[in-house]
């Protein structure tokens, strides 16, 4: 319930000058067994990341981390 209050409240915004939508706040619902390759990946398309010439099962955790972090 804290998450969803939080979300509304920090909604996405969209700015039509630039085209970008800025999201605040990412929320995401962990899987039951952790896996840092599908965190990273949801991550990314949660934002709206474009996609690699490499597909995301050829990517180790490490690219895709610091791909986040860069988007960020």
């Amino acid at each position: 319930m804290i998450a969803r209050n939080l979300s509304r409240k920090y909604a996405p915004e969209y700015d039509p000058p630039s085209g970008i939508t800025r999201t605040p706040l990412l929320l995401l619902q962990a899987p039951p067994a952790p896996d840092e390759r599908r965190f990273y990946l949801h991550i990314l398309a949660a934002v709206g990341a474009p996609a690699t010439a490499l597909s995301a099962r050829a990517q180790n955790v490490a690219s895709l981390e610091v791909r986040v972090i860069a988007l960020l």
